[in-house]
């Protein structure tokens, strides 16, 4: 009995974030689904013999420890995720990458944890002293292909965000960084019109750099 009230949580853990966030979950759920709702679908019976139940009985037993294993770590990979993210909120900005590192590993959660910690880091780097210019270039490569994966309005805010900060640090040579950091924000702005973090962020950065001709 106890052990069955861990099944709904099972189940939202392991489907929730691959029908969520990736295309060929979604692809492969409507295609069982027509499957067996297809008219022109048949029923056969398979017959096995002595030796191929056997295998089928052993097959079917692997599956489910090995199925089994991975779900629980699955599920500690997850608390870990949630520890991490509530370890950030509550020492406001501290990033632990060990708490969240298991979680970018997993196949079912790597996703939702690296875009995930690829922002929270930023966050951090973009806020003195917290200064890791090796980040910075890794998060504006990562991002930009992120961009096109999940157009998010986070995507377009850390971006234009740690190129500002890059401008506002370099006073003489920084103002290549803020017209990236502005055109990085109204990307953003068209998909997201209303956003008030980006709207705030182009205004900053039009007032540091003296952009009012953009």
């Amino acid at each position: 009995v106890y052990i069955a009230l861990f099944i709904p949580l099972f189940v939202h853990m392991m489907v929730e974030f691959p029908l969520k966030l990736s295309t060929a979950h979604y692809l492969l759920f409507l295609i069982l689904l027509y499957i067996v709702t297809s008219e022109d679908a048949e029923e056969k019976e398979v017959m096995f013999g002595k030796a191929g139940r056997l295998a089928v009985i052993a097959s079917a037993l692997v599956i489910y420890v090995f199925a089994s294993a991975y779900m629980l770590r699955t599920f500690e990979d997850y608390m870990r995720f949630a520890a991490f993210n509530m370890r950030f909120v509550e020492e406001r900005g501290e990033v632990y990458e060990d708490d969240i590192r298991p979680a970018m590993k997993n196949i079912y959660l790597r996703n939702f944890a690296v875009p995930d910690y690829m922002y929270k880091k930023a966050l951090a780097v973009a806020s003195p002293p917290y200064e890791d210019m090796v980040f910075i270039d890794e998060f504006l490569k990562w991002n930009k292909a992120e961009k096109l994966r999940r157009p998010v309005m986070k995507s377009f805010y850390m971006e234009g965000l740690l190129l500002y900060f890059l401008g506002t640090r370099d006073k003489e040579n920084g103002r290549p960084y803020l017209e990236k950091a502005l055109k990085a924000a109204e990307e953003g702005m068209r998909l997201y019109p209303n956003e008030r973090y980006l709207i705030a962020l182009r205004k900053s950065i039009i007032s540091s750099g003296n952009l009012a001709g953009y």
